[in-house]
Formats: C-alpha cells, sequence, structure tokens
C-alpha cells in the first residue's frame, strides 16, 4: 500500500511535470502504482485507500474510464468515503466541461445527456461536502459545486482558498482558471493555467484554454504556441477551432480552414465551426464550398440567423437574387430588430426589379434603427440609380449627417446634385469625397465633368488626368473620360 502511495506521490506525480515525458513513461509508473496497490488489496479486500490509490493512477495516466469505474467500485464498497465521490466528481466535471464546450471557450446549451451528468456531478458533490471531515475537501467540493451551477466568482473564491493548502493540485488550478476566464479576468486565469501545466505539463485542455485567455488579451503569439502545444500533446477539436479562428484573424485563411476541418472531421459539428469554415472558404472564392457549410450549420440549428445571413450575401455574389431575398426574410423572422438586415434584402429586391419591395425594405431598416447611415446610403443610392435624385440628395445628407467621413456618401450625393444640375453644391461634395479619399479615381473623373460643365478647362483637364492615372485599366468610366480629355485638349 505505500510502495503505491511513494510511486504516486514521488515518482508520477513529479514525472508528469517534466515537459518531456511521455504518456507510456507515466502508463509504465502508473501500472507500478497499480501493481502495488492490487497487492495490498489481495491482503485486504476492498482497502478503501488502495482502491483510491488505483483510481488515482488510472486518472494521471489519462485512463479516465477505468479511473471513473474503480470510483464506482470504491463509492459502492464504501458509501461514506467521502474523498471517492470528490475525485469520482472532479472526473465528470471534466466529462461534463468537454461536454458543454462552446466556442472560444464558452458553453453550449445544456443537452438532456449534459444534464444528467450535471446531476451526477453534483450527486456527488454533495455527498463529499456532507460527508468530510476535511475542511479542504469540503471548499474544493463548494468550489466545484459553484464552477457547475455557472457561480464562477464562488468557485474562484472557494478553489483560491483551497488552493492555499494544496499548491500542488493541478486540476484545482485549471479549475480555478477557468472560472477566472469566465469571469474575464484574463491576466489571473493565465496565471492559473500555468500553475496547472506546471503541475501536470502534458495537459492539453489548459494549454489550450491558456491560448483563448492569451487571445483575449491580444497576445497571439503566445496563443498560438499555446494552441500548437495542445494539439502536439492530443489533437482536439476545441484547440482545431480556437487555433483556426486565430488563423483566421491573422489572415492565414488556408490555414485556418484546416483547422476548422479537423475540429469537424474530429466531431465539432457545431454550427459555429461551419459557419467560420464557410466564411473562410467565401474569402478564398470556394462559393459552393461556402454555401454547403453554410447550409450545414443551417441543419444543425435552423435558428442560426448568421448562417442563413451568410448563405445570403454568397448567394447576392452568385446573383441568386432569389436565394438571398429567401435567406433574408428567414433571418428577419428569427431576429426581426436586424436593422441592417433590411437593407441587404432590399439590394437582392433592387436586383431583382422590386424597387417598391427595396424602398418598402430600406424603410422598414430605418423605423428599426433611425440613425443608420448605411441604410440611408443604400436607399439613396438605388433612388440615385433610378433617376430620383432629390429624393437621393436627401438620404446621402442624412448619411453624411450621421457619418461625415464616408467619403462615398459625399461623392454620391455630389453626382446626384450634378445630374440636378446645382453643380457648385456638386463641386464642394466631391472636393469632400477627395479630401476623405484622395486616392478614389472615380470621383475625379465625376469633378472632370462638373468643371466642364462650369468651363474651367484647366481644372477639368487636371481632374481627368488624376482619374486615368488612378483608374484601373478595367474601370467603366475611362471611356468616357478619355473621351472627354481628348475634348477639353481640342479646346472650344
Amino acid at each position: 500500500m505505500e510502495a503505491g502511495r511513494r510511486v504516486v506521490e514521488r515518482q508520477l506525480r513529479l514525472r508528469v511535470r517534466e515537459p518531456d515525458h511521455t504518456p507510456e513513461q507515466v502508463r509504465e509508473l502508473a501500472d507500478r502504482a497499480i501493481a502495488d496497490f492490487d497487492r495490498a488489496l489481495a491482503e485486504c479486500p476492498g482497502l478503501a485507500d488502495a482502491m483510491l490509490g488505483r483510481a488515482t493512477a488510472l486518472a494521471i495516466s489519462g485512463r479516465m474510464e477505468e479511473a471513473l469505474a474503480e470510483l464506482d467500485r470504491t463509492v459502492a464498497a464504501h458509501p461514506a468515503f467521502a474523498t471517492a465521490y470528490l475525485d469520482r466528481a472532479r472526473l465528470r466535471v471534466a466529462e461534463y466541461e468537454e461536454m458543454r464546450h462552446g466556442e472560444m471557450g464558452g458553453t453550449t446549451r445544456e443537452t438532456p445527456q449534459s444534464a444528467v451528468l450535471r446531476e451526477r456531478v453534483m450527486s456527488d458533490l454533495r455527498a463529499a461536502e456532507r460527508l468530510s471531515r476535511d475542511a479542504a475537501e469540503v471548499r474544493y467540493a463548494r468550489g466545484l459545486i459553484a464552477f457547475a451551477d455557472g457561480d464562477y466568482g464562488s468557485c474562484g473564491r472557494e478553489l483560491g482558498e483551497y488552493l492555499k493548502s494544496a499548491p500542488e493540485d493541478g486540476p484545482a488550478h485549471h479549475n480555478r482558471a477557468h472560472a477566472l476566464r469566465h469571469l474575464g479576468r484574463f491576466d489571473e486565469a493565465v496565471q492559473g493555467y500555468t500553475e496547472a501545466i506546471r503541475c501536470n505539463a502534458r495537459n492539453s485542455s489548459a494549454w489550450g484554454e491558456r491560448g483563448i485567455a492569451r487571445t483575449e488579451l491580444g497576445d497571439a503569439a503566445a496563443a498560438r504556441a499555446d494552441f500548437d502545444r495542445s494539439i502536439e500533446i492530443r489533437p482536439n477539436a476545441p484547440t482545431h477551432f480556437n487555433r483556426g479562428r486565430l488563423r483566421w484573424r491573422q489572415g492565414d485563411v488556408d490555414g485556418a480552414i484546416a483547422d476548422f476541418t479537423a475540429a469537424i472531421g474530429q466531431g465539432y459539428g457545431l454550427p459555429r465551426v461551419h459557419r467560420d469554415r464557410g466564411l473562410a472558404r467565401a474569402q478564398k472564392r470556394d462559393d459552393a464550398g461556402a454555401v454547403d457549410d453554410f447550409t450545414r450549420a443551417i441543419e444543425l440549428d435552423p435558428a442560426y440567423a448568421d448562417a442563413y445571413v451568410s448563405r445570403a450575401l454568397i448567394r447576392e455574389r452568385q446573383r441568386d437574387f432569389g436565394g438571398m431575398i429567401a435567406d433574408c426574410t428567414e433571418a428577419l423572422r428569427i431576429d426581426p430588430k436586424r436593422a441592417r438586415l433590411y437593407g441587404d434584402r432590399a439590394r437582392g429586391r433592387n436586383a431583382s426589379g422590386d424597387l417598391e419591395g427595396a424602398l418598402a425594405d430600406f424603410g422598414a431598416g430605418l423605423a428599426v434603427d433611425p440613425e443608420s447611415a448605411e441604410l440611408c446610403f443604400g436607399r439613396g443610392n438605388v433612388l440615385r440609380v433610378r433617376g430620383r435624385h432629390e429624393e437621393a440628395i436627401r438620404d446621402f445628407s442624412e448619411a453624411i449627417r450621421l457619418r461625415p467621413d464616408d467619403a462615398m456618401a459625399w461623392h454620391n450625393r455630389g453626382l446626384s446634385r450634378l445630374m440636378r444640375r446645382q453643380v457648385a453644391e456638386a463641386i464642394g461634395d466631391l472636393g469632400e469625397a477627395l479630401r476623405l479619399n484622395p486616392s478614389e479615381a472615380a470621383t475625379y473623373a465625376v469633378r472632370g465633368m462638373a468643371y466642364e460643365v462650369t468651363g474651367e478647362a484647366e481644372k477639368a483637364v487636371a481632374d481627368c488626368e488624376k482619374a486615368l492615372s488612378l483608374a484601373p485599366a478595367g474601370a467603366p468610366f475611362r471611356a468616357d473620360c478619355e473621351q472627354r480629355l481628348a475634348r477639353l485638349r481640342r479646346g472650344p
């Protein structure tokens, strides 16, 4: 019995702290301890501490199902043994967290399966709290109860107190760090995960979750290193997903897609994973793959409005305006307060020739958010293209009031004013647009047109030349601008 304990405490726990330890080395030490505990059990069948020792060695070496089975036998044989209940709850809490693990370390909705497991955890913790005479064990139990209840503040306090007497308890550091991360205390969470890793250098979950906390702190390089190490130790879907999101933000779209695909392949089929892979595929112009992912996200969660919106935007790019309108309509049914969505559907209706439907959608969106510069601009643009310049000028003016640094709103109001022969005002608007965006070739071309109207040929020539120097070869206004420049150079 004592030989087994010495192997666990003096060799096994020390070995897992070493960064270069291997699962095979840990298992070999665990098996030595288990053999010692088995000899004790052969001499004294049902010895509680020996049964608990077997479970501990199995858990440290990663054999969680066997460890839980051993703890089940221990509790059945010794129904008043508080430590057995507590250790079983520890393992079940880890399993429960895995079931509830969501994007970026958040939590998903409770399922019938996770609810059953949660009740088992709570039952064990209440038993440990009721039966234990050890103040530290009681604190640990209370901390885990608070964790399972989502009371992360109490969890952090109780486990913090417990760790003063048990600083080598890696799982306790891990659980406390997780609670602190839920509270937004990311610096403290990083410290807690670091302690958990000190206690077990191959705790892949602690590496991955520390990466999440470091992502929240803006330390992308350290977060990436943590994600890489977590996956190196044990390829796992949550860390692939979180590394994929980090890669995507860093512009590594191919790497992001690879990580999202790995997460999905490992059974991490959350709707958000499919949506994020769809967005990354859309960025690579893989529209068919993107639509497949958005559709799969919707199949997994029919109330996932963002997936409908994302698919709608791809369908717009594919000029499938009917599909775009249908997706926007479904997203608005789910969430009718998303003002921008009315503008998206309005674009689809306008492209389909339904001007009145488009204007109605812009109006509905502005009823939800009267301060939306984007909707004012969008409606103004539709009216401008249809030649309704007075109404367009009003909408562009409102867009400028709401967002005065929007160069395109100044440009489009200038263009509509030019069409209404308000030439001086148009030149003023176009000048402001160029002050905000001095590299916009189309604005120089339109102002050149305005200067030609006022007879200011020199200014018109300068603007046309500037427009042509900035415009790409296929710009739709190039031919008109070249003709105007040739005409101006010929003179009256």
